[in-house]
C-alpha cells in the first residue's frame, strides 16, 4: 500500500484491533445490562423478615424498605425473579450498595400488612419489580404470613381442650 503503514504479522492492523476491542467492550457491557435492567418490570417474589430475624436464620441480604416514606428493615431469604432469565444473586448485587434499597407501593390495605408484620413472622411478597431509572421500586401484588412461622400449640404452651 502506497505511503501506508506496513501490517503487523498476521495481518492484523491496529483497525481491526480496535474494532475487536470495542465489540468486546459492547459484549460484556450488553450482557452486564442485561442482567438485571428491563424494559418491563420483573415479576417478583421475595421472602423473608420485616424488622429482627429469628435467631439461627440466614439471610442472602438485609434491605432498608421504604413504605410511605417510613424506613423498615427486612432480611431477605427467599429472592426468586418469576418468568426471567435474571439470577437473584444480580438483584441482590445491584441493590447492596443503595441506602434505600427499594420501595413498595400498591394497595394500602398490602401495605398496611407489611407494615404490621410482627418480628419472627416470614413473609412472602410478589409484585413487580423495576430497578430504574429513578428509585427501585416493588408494586406489591400479593404478601402473605407463613404458616412455619406462626405459633402452634406446642411454642406457645397452650393446649387444644376441644378435641
Amino acid at each position: 500500500m502506497e505511503g501506508g503503514a506496513p501490517s503487523p504479522p498476521g495481518g492484523r492492523g491496529r483497525g481491526s484491533t480496535l474494532i475487536t476491542l470495542a465489540a468486546s467492550v459492547a459484549l460484556l457491557a450488553g450482557t452486564a445490562s442485561a442482567q438485571i435492567n428491563s424494559p418491563y418490570p420483573l415479576l417478583l417474589r421475595v421472602e423473608g423478615y420485616v424488622g429482627a430475624k429469628p435467631e439461627g436464620v440466614t439471610s442472602l441480604a438485609r434491605w432498608i424498605i421504604a413504605v410511605d416514606g417510613a424506613p423498615y428493615t427486612m432480611h431477605i431469604t427467599k429472592l426468586l425473579p418469576l418468568g426471567a432469565q435474571v439470577a437473584y444473586w444480580n438483584i441482590i448485587n445491584q441493590l447492596e450498595p443503595l441506602p434505600i434499597t427499594l420501595t413498595l407501593y400498591g394497595d394500602p390495605s398490602v401495605l398496611r400488612r407489611f407494615v404490621d408484620t410482627p418480628p419472627g413472622q416470614r413473609i412472602s411478597m410478589t409484585g413487580n419489580f423495576t430497578a430504574g431509572p429513578g428509585p427501585v421500586t416493588l408494586q406489591l401484588g400479593t404478601l402473605e404470613w407463613l404458616e412455619d412461622s406462626a405459633p402452634t400449640p406446642a411454642k406457645t404452651g397452650a393446649t387444644d381442650e376441644h378435641r
